[in-house]
């Protein structure tokens, strides 16, 4: 049997390897599909203009955002279960949809009203 500190280890390092698998196979699929070699190709900067173009341009910055808002919102949660000491804290325990509620659509109000002046 492994030890924790060895179990965490490997869990987190199996994790990032799955993270990476997900994000070349997110990149490579869509109405133009990419290999892994496409994709490193493109990303070490020899590959063509289309592909260039498909890549840097959409899906990179998608995966990558979605990657950057996953773990954002992990820790979070995170955070929270740790103040609340407790492992099966939400958000709604402090209250917090509620507030989000009201200032997205003060957000939303205020765009509304704001848009006429910056067109």
């Amino acid at each position: 049997m492994l030890e924790p500190k060895k179990t965490k280890r490997f869990t987190i390092g199996i994790t990032f390897i799955l993270l990476a698998v997900v994000m070349v196979l997110s990149i490579g699929l869509g109405s133009v599909r990419f290999s892994p070699v496409e994709i490193i190709t493109a990303l070490t900067g020899r590959g063509g203009e289309v592909s260039d173009t498909i890549l840097w341009d959409i899906r990179i910055p998608r995966v990558l955002l979605a990657v950057i808002i996953g773990a954002n919102l992990a820790i979070s949660g995170a955070l929270l279960q740790a103040v609340m000491h407790n492992p099966l804290a939400d958000p709604g325990l402090t209250g917090f949809p509620v507030g989000h509620r009201y200032r997205c659509c003060s957000f939303c109000w205020l765009c509304l009203i704001t848009l006429p002046l910056f067109r």
